[in-house]
């Protein structure tokens, strides 16, 4: 009650407890009326003083004034507010000196943004960050473009002890690296991914003697670790020591248990190298003591690569994307074209966009530069209508087009899904389910196919051999089966109870973990064999003998694919599988 005690209300109020209550007595002569303030509030004793004795209501806020005023000068000397002495008004005039730590403090700082920012080094001889920099702190000295330089080392040693502290603290952790060209020089780009354990104290989860529970919570955890230039040739062995240098650098060598690259023969090999206990991933049938894992092809590369060659398999389709980049490319060079298709496209009320001219290496662009033709067909066909110069589009390509868009669209969502930061390797299966059900579906449409059937078959060839090693991946097995979003629902009916075992005795095989809550522990299977939360021991003798392990009574291990997976407000295959 000290907070009400300090209140100045408590000047005609006296507080009184009755019946374990607390209550405020007026003082005033000849009132005496008991209020309730159990709470603490003076709210109810203030509007009786407002409403019985406007007098003593006057005092008070008078008093309040008289109070509010003397912390105001508190507070403003308190602050520096007040008039500062000669000496005083020199020192702080003074500019700071190199070694101050506040200047050491700005000079890191412009260190960071600089680079967080991408901006060039030659912005601290700019005179907008100088004019800036004078009003919000004249005391500190700019220095050169070099001395900010000199600093870079500084700010990367220091990132680099955090991160690889953080490092240190992972039990595993999972790489994705690549190789680009621009301007005749070459880099290796490398990423690292993992899952960091947090604990945190639940009240939820209190013990009986009102002790609280710590709980395990987990994060993700990914980073940035080496953008290295390439001098050597690119073979496997040449690509292997340079992630081997790396991998040492950060002391992860021993701790990684996956690499994504693209397709590449050499990227492919130089991983073969380096994991050679798991190089091509552990299947189903393989011993559960290897590693899970190894080489994984980045299933984004392996789309662009199927639609890539299938468009290639139907000289007709690539002659008419030919006519359509022609086409886009001419009026992408004609200011006059581009202002005589604007005035189509206004009088035929079409969408005032531009037209898309696709990149070669980017199948997805050549995607968008024909949906974009498709949008403005009645403005193109007028155009081209008295304009011998431009190659004609016939109504029967115009109809090809539409095809092709309607069968690439699906690659081109699922290419956009599966390059999702939050996207994990639990999406493959149910991504190949898709795309093969989407496939049957329209091979039973001979309408849709017809004049792409090469086309067609090259995507269904492409799927069933790309992806031929997804299904029988012992790393996506698990993944998808223990995703409480997707469960046993993508694999075939007849494999489920397999796949089940596998899980469970892949379960039973690992390292126990600790820990148990029984509120996420719930039956392993529901009436359609899909995976739930946790095991039922009811199930059948594997279940049984599985569910003893200190591993599936784990509250972490059946909620763990809840937090590595992705987010839950994530499109779900499974609906769309549906809508097929």
């Amino acid at each position: 009650m000290s907070g009400i005690n300090s209140s100045p209300v408590w000047r005609f109020f006296k507080k009184e407890v009755h019946n374990g209550q607390d209550f405020a007595k007026c003082l005033s002569p000849g009132c005496g009326k008991m209020l309730l303030c159990s709470t603490g509030s003076t709210s109810g004793a203030l509007r009786h003083l407002q409403s019985c004795h406007k007098d003593l209501y006057e005092e008070l806020q008078q008093i309040k004034q008289q109070r509010d005023s003397q912390k105001l000068k508190e507070s403003s000397k308190a602050e520096g507010l007040f008039q500062p002495t000669l000496q005083q008004s020199i020192k702080k005039s003074r500019p700071w000196d190199i070694e101050d730590s506040r200047s050491k403090e700005l000079d890191l700082a412009i260190v960071r943004m600089i680079l967080l920012d991408g901006q060039p080094w030659t912005m601290v001889q700019e005179a907008g960050f100088q004019g800036l920099m004078k009003i919000a702190s004249p005391q500190y000295t700019i220095k050169s473009e070099k001395f900010y330089r000199e600093k870079l080392n500084d700010v990367y040693n220091c990132a680099k002890k955090n991160i690889r502290q953080q490092l240190d603290d992972l039990t595993s952790v999972a790489v994705t690296c690549d190789i680009w060209s621009e301007k005749g020089l070459s880099f290796l780009g490398l990423t690292v991914h993992g899952i960091k354990e947090m604990l945190s104290v639940s009240e939820a989860d209190c013990c009986n003697d009102n002790t609280q529970a710590q709980v395990c919570k987990l994060e993700r955890f990914s980073t940035t670790l080496a953008m290295q230039h390439l001098i050597e040739v690119h073979t496997s062995s040449n690509i292997a020591n340079v992630l081997t240098e790396i991998f040492a650098d950060w002391r992860i060598e021993s701790k990684t248990i996956a690499i994504v690259t693209d397709n590449a023969a050499n990227m492919l090999k130089a991983v073969r190298t380096m994991l050679p206990s798991s190089a091509n991933g552990a299947t189903a049938d393989s011993n559960f003591s290897e590693n899970i894992g190894g080489s994984v092809s980045c299933a984004a590369h392996k789309l662009n690569l199927i639609v890539q060659d299938a468009l290639k398999q139907q000289p007709c389709v690539e002659a008419i994307i030919g006519k359509c980049r022609r086409f886009v490319s001419s009026m992408h060079h004609s200011t006059t074209s581009q202002g005589r298709f604007e005035k189509l496209q206004k009088a035929l009320e079409l969408p005032q966009h531009k037209l898309k001219c696709d990149v070669p290496t980017r199948w997805n662009s050549t995607l968008h530069m024909l949906q974009r033709v498709l949008e403005q067909r009645s403005a193109i066909s007028a155009f081209v209508a008295d304009r011998s110069d431009f190659e004609e589009i016939s109504s029967n390509e115009f109809t090809i087009i539409e095809k092709v868009v309607n069968l690439l669209s699906i690659f081109e969502e699922l290419t956009l899904e599966v390059s999702k930061e939050s996207t994990s390797i639990s999406y493959l299966i149910p991504m190949v389910a898709l795309l093969q059900k989407f496939l049957e579906k329209a091979a039973l449409d001979k309408d849709a196919i017809s004049g792409v059937r090469s086309l067609f078959d090259s995507l269904v060839r492409g799927v069933n051999s790309r992806f031929s090693d997804i299904p029988i991946r012992l790393d996506c097995i698990l993944a998808t089966a223990l995703d409480p979003r997707y469960k046993l629902a993508f694999f075939p009916a007849a494999e489920r109870d397999q796949k089940k075992k596998i899980v469970l005795e892949f379960c039973s095989t690992t390292t126990t973990v600790t820990g148990h809550n029984s509120r996420q522990e719930q039956e392993v299977t529901s009436g359609n064999g899909n995976f739930a939360s946790s095991p039922s021991p009811e199930d059948d003798e594997c279940t049984r003998e599985a569910f003893d392990q200190p591993l599936l009574q784990s509250a972490v291990f059946w909620t763990i694919c809840s937090v590595i997976l992705m987010p839950t407000q994530c499109c779900s295959p499974a609906a769309a599988l549906k809508s097929c």
